[in-house]
């Protein structure tokens, strides 16, 4: 036999030993489908708005908070929209007013609650 041949053989005959003492985990394709869990229903303990864009136009205008679309009037965090502002969204839970700003590359939302008067 060529040296080639032995060097090839050796080799594989060196990786499935190293596998011999490993236990390999394969999913059997005709068992059924198991679905993740359920993500939780509850509530945040506090609830978070990151402002990362604002689009106006003379038609509408557009916040992406958390990551999703929404509208002047749309609820987010048990919070509803009352004004999308360039670079700015102020919003209303219950009696309380805040105020979200445009996140700057690197830093986190700026939230500033309001009072409670207006």
């Amino acid at each position: 036999m060529s040296k080639a041949v032995l060097l090839t053989a050796m080799c594989l005959l060196l990786n499935t030993s190293a596998l011999v003492g490993q236990e390999i985990r394969l999913q059997d394709p005709t068992s059924p489908y198991r679905a993740a869990p359920a993500p939780s229903t509850r509530a945040p303990a506090a609830a978070r708005f990151e402002l990362t864009a604002v689009l106006i136009s003379p038609h509408r205008r557009i916040a992406v908070i958390n990551g999703r679309l929404y509208r002047e009037g749309d609820t987010v965090n048990d919070a509803t929209i009352s004004v999308i502002d360039p670079g700015l969204v102020r919003l209303r839970r219950g009696s309380e007013n805040l105020e979200v700003r445009l996140m700057r590359k690197g830093a986190g939302a700026q939230i500033r609650q309001g009072d409670s008067s207006s």
